[in-house]
């Protein structure tokens, strides 16, 4: 091993301790008895009105003021360690626990078997941060869960086409209604996407959808066929 690898490898070792998120067992960010306890979805939902639904498909009503055609959903937010595990990643910076966050998604068979169902061309693209935050954070969450995505499904992944217009409040801090009047119009989208593209629109936690269904919008105006949402989590 290269010194240089070696002073990295410390470095994260010092900065973040391995210690299981759920129980504190050391040389671990995720011990087997605390995967154990995560419940992988099988039966998807709208994810407007959660009213069970085949691959996560929004159902006929909802379609008419819905612009996201499916969610996939790997696992719930409250379930087992799964909240302390996106809080250190995400907000304490604890970059490695994307691949416990990928083992997640990986481990639903069901949310792997839709995807690899899609067919025609497909492009995976994860929900943008705007430039403010991003540089505050260090790191898009979405995007590094996208990149493991697209390596483990070999699809082509972007974060050029999908643009944050305005650096809105933080969804998790606000009411189910704020929420979804936050994001109107937050995303644009270039021009360049096959008319026939499917989206996979990767993000970390879903809450109401909102931020989800903005960036569905925005793709679909771009030319989308058709934008399936997939996150880790959902908290609804």
């Amino acid at each position: 091993m290269s010194y240089l690898k070696q002073f990295f490898r410390w470095s994260i070792d010092t900065l973040f301790p391995k210690y299981c998120v759920g129980c504190a067992l050391p040389d671990t960010f995720l011990c087997p008895e605390c995967f154990a306890k995560i419940v992988f979805i099988k039966k998807q939902q709208c994810g407007r009105c959660l009213k069970i639904s085949t691959g996560g498909k929004t159902c006929l009503k909802c379609k008419q003021v819905w612009a996201l055609d499916n969610l996939l959903v790997a696992t719930y937010y409250s379930d087992g360690p799964v909240k302390e595990l996106i809080h250190a990643y995400k907000y304490e910076g604890n970059r490695s626990l994307k691949n416990d966050l990928m083992q997640i998604v990986q481990n639903n068979h069901a949310l792997i078997d839709s995807l690899n169902t899609i067919k025609g061309e497909k492009i995976i693209i994860p929900v943008p941060l705007h430039y403010k935050r991003r540089w505050w954070r260090g790191f898009n969450q979405s995007e590094d869960i996208a990149k493991l995505i697209s390596a483990k499904l070999k699809i082509l992944t972007t974060n050029s086409v999908l643009k944050r217009k305005f650096n809105t409040k933080i969804q998790a801090s606000l009411h189910r209604k704020d929420r979804l009047n936050n994001l109107i119009e937050a995303f644009e989208a270039k021009t360049c996407l096959n008319i026939n593209s499917s989206v996979i629109l990767i993000d970390d936690i879903a809450t109401t959808g909102a931020t989800l269904n903005a960036c569905a919008f925005a793709l679909k105006k771009s030319g989308a066929k058709r934008v399936i949402g997939v996150v880790v989590a959902r908290a609804f």
